[in-house]
């Protein structure tokens, strides 16, 4: 009668009381967001993700990291793509995404490949927005 409860009305903790309980029951604190991070973008990998062999999928280490900077196109006035004087094609940093909601993981993912054979972990980004409880997108990191 005295187990851990997550909230506690005053009239059930006064019940517990009254029930013979010596102390309150403990208040289970809620998950860190990383750990929600980290449980929903296991849980929903495969969703994100498309593999040879989905059961074959095995996920290793699992680690915070700052928000993905991503390269962007530059665009002109006319909205095409904006090229320097020597014909390159001009490339920009996006803007970090600083929302203290949103946290980012690093997984290293090992799955079969097309052979039939382990191919070694190779990373991904995964970003979830911890307030909504939903994947803001999980990559494959290239070099």
């Amino acid at each position: 009668m005295c187990s851990k409860i997550q909230r506690l009305s005053l009239a059930a903790f006064l019940g517990l009381l009254a029930a013979g309980c010596s102390k309150p029951p403990a208040i289970v604190a809620p998950p860190a967001p990383l750990d929600i991070a980290k449980a929903l973008c296991a849980q929903d990998l495969k969703l994100h993700v498309a593999f040879k062999d989905p059961a074959s999928v095995t996920i290793g280490r699992v680690e915070q990291t700052p928000s993905p900077r991503r390269w962007n196109l530059e665009k002109d006035q006319a909205g095409n793509v904006a090229k320097d004087a020597s014909g390159d094609v001009v490339w920009s940093r996006a803007p970090d995404d600083d929302d203290p909601k949103h946290v980012y993981v690093l997984m290293m993912i090992n799955a079969k490949n097309s052979f039939g054979g382990y191919g070694g972990e190779e990373p991904y980004n995964c970003g979830v927005d911890v307030e909504a409880k939903k994947i803001l997108g999980i990559e494959k990191i290239t070099s």
